[in-house]
């Protein structure tokens, strides 16, 4: 199997599954992933084992990397010298699968660049560089509708579902499985017998679709074209290579948008038009990139590092799987609400046990969250789910999520 290099801030599953795991807080992963390029070079000392000498801008990204290691980074909690050059030996040997997976919640462009960078001068440009986000799928909704405040109330989640707390009676799955895919697949199943109306819009039928009243087909992206945000934050568009077999996912929620009355739905272009109107904020990425990277930014880590928050699904995920806790990777349980997650170092540090109330300030806003101990949480930096009121309100409701830098002090009544 293939070496897996693991770069991130989370004693998880992939640090605890990793060869090699690169300690990392989110705003100094740029400065890893360059230090494992430098590493890489002063290993190569031939010259003439890594592909990207070879290229035309090799010259002008070396100068650039040299320029960015200028500055150390001070970061207590990050890997030594031997767990880079281990992570080299792995990357740099190209005669065996090595993968490298950096942790993409709190990414930075700069880091994303970093991690294309180190892909072109191996020649490892198929899968062996991955990010590794925990919100995906909540990029677009968070960039397009964020708006660094907090609503008033927060919206329905798993975990209220199950336990009966919410007065959801009807559901509309799209192009989801919860049965197959979700950890706790039978307090799913409980949760969708007890439902008024189920409707799910899939392109096969899945266990979820046959628990279905009433199931629409889907058409996949190949058939649709569209956009998404990056890992670096930036709106990419793709465009249909197929037509739909009969009626499209724009077609029908129109259709149904405009039957319960939603005027703005009435038109297929509407959805696609407002997405563009949204995420005018985002930059696209060139057309025609060069085989490095433009240029390799200057890391800026403070000198007294504090504490930096990021939004970060998995922390609050709720997993029952049995087939997970036997496996050792089992997270945390079921946690529901607006809570901020702590290593055990901060929190003693700041004088803070679980389930105390603090007042979080960030350079967006300020609100208040009960506080989570999480053990498996490198010093320095805390996590919220991203779905979360608060996150909105901390993280200035953009994508990526964080990491931002916040202060905390204990409620007061």
């Amino acid at each position: 199997g293939a070496s897996l290099i693991y770069v991130g801030f989370y004693h998880g599953r992939l640090a605890k599954a990793a060869s090699v795991w690169l300690r990392s807080r989110p705003e100094a992963a740029e400065a890893v992933l360059h230090h494992m390029a430098a590493t890489l070079l002063r290993l190569d000392v031939e010259g003439g084992r890594l592909p990207g000498r070879r290229y035309g801008d090799f010259r002008n990204y070396r100068t650039a990397l040299q320029r960015a290691l200028t500055k150390p980074v001070p970061d207590p909690e990050g890997p030594d010298e031997s767990d880079l050059i281990a992570a080299c030996t792995f990357f740099g040997d190209l005669s065996r699968k090595a993968v490298v997976i950096f942790a993409a919640d709190g990414i930075t462009r700069g880091t994303a660049s970093a991690a294309v960078n180190l892909a072109y001068l191996t020649g490892r440009t198929e899968r062996a560089v991955y990010p590794a986000v925990s919100a995906a799928n909540a990029a677009g909704i968070l960039t397009v509708l964020g708006n660094g405040k907090a609503p008033a109330e927060s919206g329905s989640r798993g975990t209220p579902l199950f336990a009966g707390k919410t007065l959801v009676r009807g559901l509309y799955v799209l192009a989801e499985d919860p049965l197959s895919a979700f950890p706790d697949s039978e307090r799913w199943r409980e949760m969708m017998g007890k439902l008024d109306f189920l409707v799910v819009q899939d392109m096969f039928l899945t266990p979820t679709a046959a628990l279905a009243d009433v199931v629409l087909p889907a058409s996949s992206h190949v058939e649709e074209g569209g956009s998404f945000i990056s890992a670096a934050g930036q709106l990419v568009r793709f465009d249909r290579v197929i037509p739909p077999v009969g009626m499209g996912n724009p077609e029908i929620l129109a259709q149904i948008g405009a039957r319960l009355g939603i005027p703005r739905l009435r038109d297929v272009n509407d959805p696609t038009a407002e997405i563009e109107r949204l995420a005018s904020n985002c930059t696209a990425p060139d057309s025609k990139p060069a085989l490095f990277a433009p240029s390799v930014s200057h890391f800026v880590v403070e000198d007294t590092p504090g504490i930096s928050l990021v939004g970060y699904a998995s922390c609050f995920y709720p997993v029952h799987d049995a087939k997970l806790r036997r496996s050792g990777f089992a997270e945390l349980e079921p946690y529901d609400g607006d809570g901020i997650a702590l290593s055990p170092e901060d929190a003693e540090a700041l004088g803070i046990v679980e389930g105390v109330e603090v007042v979080a300030l960030s350079p967006h806003s300020q609100a208040s969250a009960r506080v989570k101990i999480d053990n498996g949480l490198l010093p320095g930096v805390a996590l919220v789910s991203p779905d979360a009121p608060v996150a909105l309100a901390l993280l200035g409701g953009s994508w990526p999520l964080g990491p931002v830098p916040i202060r905390l002090s204990v409620a007061t009544t």
